[in-house]
């Protein structure tokens, strides 16, 4: 962090301080993990645990309409974990990654309310999912899921970049501070790789974090939606076949597709041994590029996993390959794999 997020004024950050060092890391155990059994109410200011309270409470909230049973528990468990994390607070010290204080006196849906007021300033999604509220945190995970050219639908696959227009390097927001008597602030963040190393003009955004009364979770925010303005040019929309059932919003997934070059070649296992896989297409190995093979696989339990392996095979043309460290459940027929460069493996 350059300067002090203590002059309550305007704060320069470095793009490249590692989201540990301001909480974007998830939890890295979650004792709390465990089927809930509810036994009193107590004052909270988690805002996971809020938005549950909202949905359900009868009296201010949904529970005319929204039962318990209506709710994915685990779900709020672990999304209250994550607001819980300790992370570093700029200065220092460290406080919990997410708190709510929020004032609710105006008549609006309750969804947004629950969305826009509760849930998005804290990193928190909620989604309807199989039938369950679920609430999901947006934190750092493993990929759970891979698609490839074989179980992408085809002609499916769309891409679409973000606009420059709407690209943001300054965010000035406007909060309660809980240390100053609750009085409206104004602060402004300041992207130095935009704006000091890139030399580009200040574009300024102005935003407000309902809900958000410390200095340091602002700084947090604005950072991670700098980030976010700065980072997430593309976005992709792909139909995907059976493989696709089980992923949930805020998955991570790995992707190979050939048209925009996102690795080289995807498919299918035809078969396998401990050390060579055949594929269901040839490749072509060049002289001086790295080349790797992700396949992703399951163990004997049915556990999937995702083994990366490094080609060994001289230049040429191949439908079969060589690894150097042998695989470990070996690959089984129609296995989903994706095949690229190093660095520039397959996303």
């Amino acid at each position: 962090l350059v300067g002090t997020i203590a002059d309550n004024v305007t704060t320069t950050f470095d793009d490249n301080v590692s989201d540990v060092s301001l909480g974007a890391t998830a939890p890295s155990s979650n004792t709390t993990s465990i089927a809930p059994t509810w036994i009193a109410e107590a004052w909270t200011d988690n805002p996971a645990w809020a938005i549950r309270d909202i949905m359900v409470n009868p009296t201010y909230g949904l529970g005319r309409d929204v039962t318990e049973s209506d709710l994915y528990d685990q779900s709020f468990i672990d999304s209250a974990a994550y607001c819980d994390t300790l992370v570093n607070d700029g200065n220092g010290g460290t406080d919990k990654q997410a708190i709510i204080d929020i004032v609710m006196n105006n008549q609006r849906p309750p969804y947004d309310v629950l969305t826009e007021d509760m849930a998005s300033p804290h990193r928190l999604m909620l989604v309807s999912l199989n039938g369950l509220w679920s609430l999901m945190p947006d934190k750092v995970t493993t990929p759970t899921q891979m698609f490839a050219m074989s179980n992408i639908i085809k002609d499916s696959f769309k891409l679409s970049y973000g606009s420059t227009v709407e690209q943001y390097n300054t965010l000035q927001v406007q909060f309660f501070d809980r240390t100053k008597d609750w009085e409206i602030e104004t602060h402004s963040i300041v992207s130095k790789q935009q704006v000091e190393v890139l030399g580009r003009p200040q574009k300024l955004k102005s935003e407000s974090f309902p809900g958000v009364t410390r200095l340091s979770q602002v700084v947090r925010e604005s950072r991670y939606r700098l980030n976010v303005s700065h980072y997430i040019r593309r976005a992709i929309e792909f139909e995907g076949n059976i493989d696709s059932i089980l992923m949930e919003p805020g998955d991570v997934f790995y992707f190979q597709h050939d048209l925009p070059r996102f690795g080289l070649a995807g498919g299918r296992v035809v078969s396998a041994t401990s050390t060579t896989v055949t594929l269901d297409r040839s490749v072509r190995l060049d002289s001086g590029p790295t080349y790797k093979i992700r396949v992703r696989s399951l163990d004997g339990g049915g556990v999937e996993s995702f083994q990366e392996k490094t080609i060994t095979n001289s230049p040429g043309t191949y439908t079969t390959l060589t690894v150097s460290v042998a695989f470990s459940p070996i690959p089984s027929a129609l296995d989903v794999y994706a095949f690229g460069t190093v660095p520039v493996v397959p996303f």
